[in-house]
């Protein structure tokens, strides 16, 4: 059994199911994880858009089913529909997702580093202390003290002693950093256009993705999927 679309869903008599031709799509934009379903476009609309191109070329549906031949278009409707849900869902998103049209580089890195536990090291040191003794009690002269060395000269009348004397000491610092759990983040935004593509034609590719209809390309698809002209597809 043959007949044309548009008498299929101009025919009165033929009492079709609420919402049967209706559009939706899972919107991911909000919580990838919990997506929306959401109208993409009413019953009552894809059956206008049917309608309109259906009548402009005269497409012819073929079923070979036992029944109503609108009971068959209908289950390809709805088999094809399962078919493209997931392009339909991806459309959806990329027309409905906030951008800046003629922005062609949109950069965003978030670094974090974090600190635990304890950082120990060790400091050397060393000093030399050198004593000049040439007698008692008469003078005592100290010489700057430079480089980890400090001289002294003690001069008195009296007896001699060891003309010099030196005291070397050696040790060893240890510093203890301790970090309760600290984390650095570092977080950056670069966005704008890098130049390879001129703002104007950013706007004109911005026009031309507002052009498109999600229920006008899911019906010419199914008709070059189901239907046929007698003078071959013009979709």
């Amino acid at each position: 059994m043959i007949k044309t679309v548009f008498d299929m869903l101009s025919n009165p008599i033929v009492q079709w199911p609420e919402n049967a031709f209706q559009i939706t799509a899972e919107d991911w934009t909000t919580d990838p994880e919990n997506p929306v379903t959401v109208e993409v476009c009413a019953n009552d609309d894809v059956v206008m858009y049917m309608k309109k191109i259906f009548r402009r070329q005269g497409y012819f549906f073929d079923s070979d089913a036992e029944g109503a031949i609108e009971t068959d278009f209908l289950n390809s409707w709805g088999m094809f529909i399962r078919m493209e849900q997931d392009n339909i869902d991806r459309w959806y998103n990329v027309l409905i997702a906030e951008y800046n049209p003629i922005s062609n580089y949109d950069k965003t890195q978030h670094d974090t580093t974090k600190k635990t536990g304890n950082y120990t090291d060790a400091l050397q040191h060393g000093e030399t202390l050198t004593i000049t003794k040439g007698g008692y009690n008469t003078s005592v002269s100290m010489a700057p003290y430079t480089g980890g060395v400090q001289a002294y000269t003690d001069t008195s009348e009296g007896h001699a002693q060891g003309a010099h004397d030196t005291d070397a000491r050696t040790g060893t610092d240890t510093r203890t950093v301790t970090y309760n759990t600290v984390t650095d983040t570092y977080d950056s935004k670069i966005s704008g256009n890098i130049g390879v593509t001129t703002s104007q034609e950013m706007i004109e590719s911005e026009l031309r993705l507002r052009t498109f209809e999600i229920a006008e390309e899911i019906i010419k698809k199914f008709i070059r999927t189901y239907c046929f002209t007698w003078w071959g597809d013009c979709v």
